[in-house]
């Protein structure tokens, strides 16, 4: 987040200035304690510079409470934290700020104000606020009221009544399509499933595609522009969403038949259902449409379905008493040309927590 000569330093150099009340100096100590694993150090080495007014060090630590990253997790006291540099005129935790308006992180999401914060981080020559702002606008959003209508967007049809499904188009303009494979595109890696037999998750010869998760310090106003338009087209609140995936196939990859709800009489899922809940609905998003085939196929009703790009298809994985719904068993078809990208949200029955 800055360059400086403390960084040229070594570890025992650093110490020796930090101890003497060089902030800089902290913050590039509490970094190499960081990547040494030596959490608790690091950590009072960051919060000692941030507390001698280093806006580098606030914002860092900030990050760190948001998520509990080498820190105690804890939000609020990040957002003080990152409000601190942001006072003190530092450009990426402005940038950093309106990501946490428009995600709702310590309090309720406000998108005007991540809007205006994002604009303000661009004025100062952030750079990564400056390509948000082109694609936003390159969206359609330029005014109060193209924002609101944005956040409003029209009811999908239903697809199938049992099991439910919806689909709709024109739910994410092609520039924020464009803006998640972009993201997406650097950071692949195989897809895996849940084992149901031994637990936590394992590739699969069931699953060949690739995907990207999106924890929150990964994501960025656009994207939480885009989970709050899907938590409205899909009539559920924003905070229930799990972590943001993209997923990719190439030719010949495929995710086969399968269930998005977690089996309640598997006891390797019982404290995630206990934790986070069950995974109500899943919401699809055809991130563009220069493939062939591809579709999701649905086994009860054998039908498959598919969008034009920035399309979404929505469907309940539980019946209305919350028990899981066998009759949403579906698949991934395989690509047969070009390459498909999909964002995938699953959402939860509960507010989840920020990670």
């Amino acid at each position: 987040m800055t360059d400086t000569t403390a960084a040229g330093l070594s570890p025992a150099e650093l110490a020796s200035k930090a101890e003497a009340g060089d902030a800089e100096a902290a913050l590039f100590l509490a970094r190499v304690l960081f990547g040494q694993g030596k959490m608790e150090e690091s950590f009072n080495w960051i919060l000692k510079s941030a507390k001698e007014g280093h806006p580098v060090a606030a914002t860092e630590l900030g990050l760190r409470l948001v998520v509990g990253n080498g820190a105690p997790t804890d939000p609020a006291a990040g957002i003080k934290w990152i409000d601190a540099a942001v006072k003190a005129g530092f450009p990426e935790a402005v940038r950093w700020r309106a990501l946490f308006l428009a995600a709702g992180v310590g309090g309720t999401i406000n998108f005007p104000a991540a809007l205006n914060m994002l604009e303000a981080a661009a004025q100062s020559g952030e750079p990564y606020a400056q390509a948000q702002l082109q694609c936003i606008r390159a969206s359609g959003i330029n005014s109060d009221e193209s924002l609101a209508a944005f956040l409003n967007p029209p009811a999908p049809l239903l697809f199938s009544e049992s099991p439910w499904v919806t689909a709709a188009e024109h739910v994410l303009p092609e520039p924020m399509c464009n803006w998640w494979i972009a993201a997406a595109s650097t950071r692949l890696q195989k897809a895996q499933v849940h084992d149901a037999d031994a637990g936590g998750r394992r590739q699969d010869g069931m699953r060949t595609n690739s995907g990207a998760g999106f924890s929150i310090l990964q994501t960025d106003v656009v994207m939480q522009l885009c989970l709050a338009r899907i938590a409205v087209a899909t009539g559920r609140p924003r905070k229930w969403q799990e972590a943001p995936n993209v997923l990719h196939y190439s030719v010949g990859e495929e995710y086969g038949l399968h269930y998005d709800f977690l089996d309640p009489a598997n006891p390797h899922f019982a404290d995630g259902l206990a934790k986070y809940g069950q995974r109500r609905t899943t919401a699809l998003i055809y991130l563009n449409q220069n493939f062939m085939e591809g579709q999701t196929w649905f086994e009860a009703i054998q039908k498959h379905a598919r969008t034009p790009a920035g399309g979404m298809l929505a469907f309940d994985n539980v019946l209305n008493d919350g028990s899981p719904d066998p009759r949403t068993l579906h698949a991934g078809l395989p690509v047969t040309m070009g390459e498909k990208w999909l964002l995938s949200i699953w959402i939860r029955d509960r507010e989840q927590p920020v990670i």
